[in-house]
């Protein structure tokens, strides 16, 4: 699902009880590594064109 490398994933699985649910703690890995992607500027629609 994630291309993320597992000590990445673990640092953020740290995080997880502050989202609300599972799919919202999904969506922020998502916008996450579309942020790690973006070699330009990091708008939000920049980051959702790496997604």
């Amino acid at each position: 699902m994630f291309d993320l490398p597992a000590p990445m994933l673990s640092v953020l699985s740290i995080f997880l009880p502050l989202f609300f649910s599972q799919p919202s703690y999904i969506n922020f890995l998502e916008l996450f590594q579309g942020h790690i992607l973006c070699k330009t500027h990091t708008t939000f629609s920049d980051v959702l064109a790496y997604i």
